[in-house]
């Protein structure tokens, strides 16, 4: 391995904590704004293990969320590359140093930018047309749950975590906190 692949790598290990810290503040955020706008400060129902488990429960809760986070960036990737070869072949010489560190601090910020909008934009939507839904009372039950006290009711689960669920009972129009 020549130095650049060495330094390359070493700057890509060092920014890995840095990473995961961001994904897990755009969690906190995406999931404070989904559970604000259904009327849940989830904040005081969450743990810490919720917390640093964010990220990974929110790559996992549809297919849809982890293709934009990974595709996206790998797109704008080869789309800043072949915007530098165009660049470069109208200049009519290689590409110096300092276009590869444009293009790769260019690529951070745009996959920054890209799993930002993700995070916010799930939240939003998501919390969106689930407090539509709540309000208009679209819901239908799809769970049931028994109480220890032998009660059962059909409700349709809209969050839960790793101590409390979140549901909607057939016929209301409000969210229920109950804790697992």
């Amino acid at each position: 391995m020549n130095e650049q692949e060495t330094s390359t790598l070493r700057t890509l290990v060092d920014a890995l904590p840095l990473g995961y810290l961001y994904l897990l503040l755009l969690g906190i955020v995406s999931d404070s704004i989904f559970y604000g706008l259904i009327g849940i400060n989830i904040i005081s129902y969450s743990t810490i293990l919720d917390v640093l488990l964010g990220p990974v429960v929110h790559l996992t809760e549809s297919l849809m969320f982890p293709i934009a986070i990974i595709l996206m960036p790998v797109l704008m990737y080869f789309y800043l590359k072949l915007v530098i070869k165009i660049t470069t072949r109208k200049k009519k010489n290689s590409p110096d140093l300092m276009v590869k560190f444009s293009l790769n601090r260019t690529w951070m910020i745009m996959t920054a930018i890209v799993i930002f909008s993700a995070f916010i934009g799930f939240g939003l939507g998501g919390g969106y047309v689930t407090k539509e839904k709540i309000k208009q009372g679209e819901f239908t039950s799809s769970t049931r749950i028994s109480f220890m006290d032998g009660k059962a009711v059909d409700v349709k689960v809209v969050g839960n975590n790793s101590t409390y669920i979140f549901y909607v009972e057939e016929g209301n129009r409000f969210v229920t906190v109950s804790p697992i």
